[in-house]
């Protein structure tokens, strides 16, 4: 995450409006501002934040931005202007605009008149420039496999899929924190993740909003996106988490509620308080039917995913549970990887596709705040290599357990 907006501010002020959250009482209808001929560089790619500011807040954040993307050193805005806007202002720039992400630090001088601000870069003009420049190419290297017909949920989950495919957690890249890790180097970390997502968003013509906050007690950022009216949760970061598994990737965290996501993450405003979601028919899980209400839709879900699985010759098979019940009676019956339960469903799904699967036991895993349960399929002959990136590292009694199962150890 970027550091804290720094404000120097006049002797004879309290900047008060900084310590507090601002409640967004409705949202407005908006219109996606994108690359145009008719737009200047500055007036492409409007965070969502821009259509929620009054008239002159956004005729002074053009003027702000348009420095920030010139990485000029100071800006004076004039005109009546209330601490309220000016926060927001500096908060879109500093935390939600996806094509001002070269800027570092803000100092502050302010009269109820006129604001001059002090600017500061992480990155020089030519190299922010030069980014730019490589980002668009992989935009448009995307977007140019998106046909008219290509729905916008379509397009976020290829983007989604993109960046999970296509990038590791690492932040030993200079790089890391911007999208342009994510993107060109394959390596960043959760603030390269979520600006990688919004910016590719941005340039299919999608709006997204970054959410910061923070994961399980760490500072964090994710995303929200519009598709159809409504607004999802997605944290690409989680949805590619790192792990000893090679097949890792999930859509645990992909069009989601506040409800859902807010079982693990904790939202901080900064100028604005992120649309809501409540949509909960969006979610892979959702979409494509994979949602259990009962152990039989379970038993049933997952051999059609272990199937279909094994077809692509992929080794993970993954269903949801709708709630905390469903999913204690599922782990409940299916018990132990080797449980009778287990057992039956392998036996199951290898007569029904023939494949050279072990069917005397399997390994899974579950994630409870989201309440989706993994089966690894394991195949006859296979080595623990096939599974795991590193398998010298596994305990010895997850070692005991493969051997058992016949994989060679």
């Amino acid at each position: 995450m970027k550091k804290p907006i720094s404000f120097l501010l006049s002797a004879a002020l309290a900047f008060s409006v900084l310590g507090g959250i601002l409640p967004i009482k409705s949202e407005n209808d908006f219109a996606i501002v994108s690359s145009a001929e008719a737009l200047s560089e500055s007036e492409t790619m409007l965070p969502y934040y821009y259509t929620l500011m009054t008239k002159e807040e956004k005729r002074l954040y053009l003027q702000a931005r348009e420095a920030v993307m010139e990485n000029k050193s100071k800006i004076k805005l004039m005109g009546r202007i209330s601490e309220e806007s000016l926060y927001k202002i500096i908060c879109t720039l500093f935390y939600y605009d996806t094509l001002t992400f070269n800027l570092s630090s803000v100092d502050l001088n302010y009269t109820p008149s006129n604001a001059e601000l002090k600017l500061e870069y992480s990155l020089d003009n030519d190299l922010y420039n030069e980014m730019l420049s490589e980002m668009d190419e992989i935009s448009d290297e995307i977007n140019a496999k998106f046909k008219e017909s290509t729905s916008d949920y379509a397009k976020i989950k290829y983007i989604h899929d993109y960046i999970v495919s296509s990038t590791d957690y690492d932040g030993s890249d200079s790089f890391s924190h911007y999208a342009y890790g994510a993107l060109k180097n394959g390596k960043a970390v959760c603030d390269g993740y979520s600006g990688a997502f919004a910016y590719l968003c941005g340039k299919a013509g999608i709006q997204t909003v970054n959410v910061i906050g923070d994961a399980k007690g760490e500072q964090h950022t994710w995303n929200k996106v519009y598709c159809g009216k409504s607004w999802y949760n997605v944290d690409i970061t989680w949805d590619d988490p790192v792990t000893n598994l090679k097949e890792n990737s999930s859509y645990n965290y992909f069009m989601i509620t506040d409800e859902t996501i807010g079982l693990t993450h904790t939202e901080k405003a900064y100028g604005f308080d992120s649309p809501a979601a409540s949509d909960d028919t969006q979610s892979y899980f959702a979409r494509n039917d994979l949602v259990a209400s009962n152990i039989n839709d379970a038993k049933n879900m997952l051999s059609s995913q272990m199937i279909s699985a094994i077809e692509k010759g992929q080794t993970t098979a993954s269903i949801q549970m709708k709630d905390q019940k469903t999913f204690n009676e599922v782990v409940s019956y299916l018990g132990m990887n080797n449980s009778k339960a287990a057992v039956s469903l392998l036996s199951s799904v290898k007569k029904k596709t023939d494949a050279d699967i072990v069917e005397t036991g399997m390994w899974s895993f579950t994630n409870p705040d989201t309440y989706t349960y993994t089966v690894c399929i394991l195949y006859e002959d296979s080595s623990l290599s096939d599974y795991f990136y590193d398998s010298e590292s596994l305990d010895d009694d997850t070692v005991s357990f493969f051997k058992k199962l016949g994989v060679n150890v």
